[in-house]
């Protein structure tokens, strides 16, 4: 491989953002070249593919086999009562949806978009960038190498580590400090059956479950990160006695005799929204752009559709410019302008706790940045 590379389109980062822009640019002609970091952990989370993503999917030409990743019939949960209540998405225009194996489906969008022509690097990390003239410089490190890539356009799909938006300064807004600590079960004892994606609020934050294939189920508790450092839930033995306190989660994970824990690790699960001016010839996507609180179960649907449209975006530029970054910029603020909402809504929902720091704080949090936005 050259020291000095030329493409219409380098993105930074390998997940679903990244491989839906490099798919949707490529099937337009554009070339494009792809760097991923890549990830030595065992299993990725970020495994909801909810029925509303499987158009994109389709348009992505990605088909999913259902001995790979679980088909999810619903979500169940005890929101709002003692009452576990049921959506059932058998009543989805889409069908159901999937409980990933997210590390094998990642890897499987990289192959779909080298399959349809794009350049991917592995491991690979962007050191530097630089705006010259009409295009972009970009450093990059591939195999103990340095090399430059020149492009017309960068897309930052680097996920809530923002790499080339920090490169560039551009600022974040972070409306809260949620964070999620999850676990990862093996080997049940007996037959785990469950098709759906369970949840479950509790005083301090809130449970969720959702058995995963290869005899696998993935269990985790999110709140606020001051709660969890004073819960000391980063200790297993902790984790797991707050668990076995639930009134449903707990059983329910129980129930089948899961005898072995791979780890039990932290995540930021906050909302974000990637702020400033738009730099020309760049943009972002999928949590680089806006991070979702996982409860709306939004983070990959909000990966592809800001991946796609941002590979239509840059396509439409060509004619005109000015308009085309216009939409990006419009079709961003009115699903961040919506998402908001449907989560104060969640969020409202559960009243049981009215003395309660974590349900207070995330009500009055949203409630103030509605009514700035407004």
């Amino acid at each position: 491989m050259p020291d000095h590379i030329e493409v219409d389109v380098l993105i930074a980062g390998g997940g679903p953002a990244g491989a839906a822009a490099a798919l949707s640019l490529q099937k337009a002609g554009k070339s494009v070249m792809l760097i991923h970091r890549g990830s030595a952990s065992p299993f990725l989370v970020g495994e909801t593919l909810p029925p509303g993503a499987m158009p994109f999917l389709q348009e992505l030409g990605v088909h999913l086999s259902p001995s790979e990743h679980l088909p999810c019939c619903g979500i169940r949960s005890m929101w709002g009562s003692g009452e576990v209540q049921t959506q059932d998405f058998i009543f989805q225009p889409f069908g159901v949806g999937y409980h990933l194996d997210r590390k094998l489906f990642d890897a499987q969008l990289l192959e779909a978009a080298v399959q349809q022509g794009a350049q991917v690097l592995t491991p690979a990390s962007v050191l530097q960038t630089q705006r010259v003239e009409t295009h972009w410089e970009t450093q990059v490190q591939y195999q103990q190498q340095f090399r430059v890539v020149k492009s017309s356009w960068l897309i930052d799909a680097t996920g809530r580590a923002r790499k080339l938006s920090r490169i560039l300064k551009r600022e974040a807004y972070f409306l809260d400090e949620m964070s999620a600590f999850y676990a990862m079960l093996e080997e049940p004892a007996h037959e785990d059956l469950d098709d759906f994606t369970s949840l479950e609020a509790v005083e301090n934050g809130w449970w969720y479950t959702a058995r995963l294939a290869n005899n696998r189920r993935i269990v985790a508790f999110h709140s606020e990160l001051s709660l969890l450092q004073t819960l000391a839930i980063k200790k297993p033995s902790h984790f797991f006695e707050l668990l076995n306190k639930t009134q449903w989660i707990g059983p329910l994970v129980n129930k089948a005799g899961y005898q072995k824990t791979i780890g039990l690790k932290s995540t930021s699960a906050n909302t974000s929204l990637n702020l400033g001016l738009p730099i020309p010839g760049m943009l972002a996507a999928g949590d680089a752009l806006m991070t979702f609180d996982p409860l709306s179960g939004q983070g990959i649907t909000n990966a592809f559709y800001t991946g796609i449209l941002a590979g239509k975006t840059i396509v439409n530029e060509t004619s005109d410019r000015e308009t085309a970054l216009k939409d990006y910029s419009d079709a961003i603020s009115t699903v961040y302008s919506l998402y908001l909402r449907r989560l104060h809504t969640a969020y409202g929902a559960e009243s049981r706790w009215p003395g309660s720091v974590f349900w207070q704080k995330k009500v009055r949090q949203l409630e103030a940045v509605i009514v700035q936005a407004t």
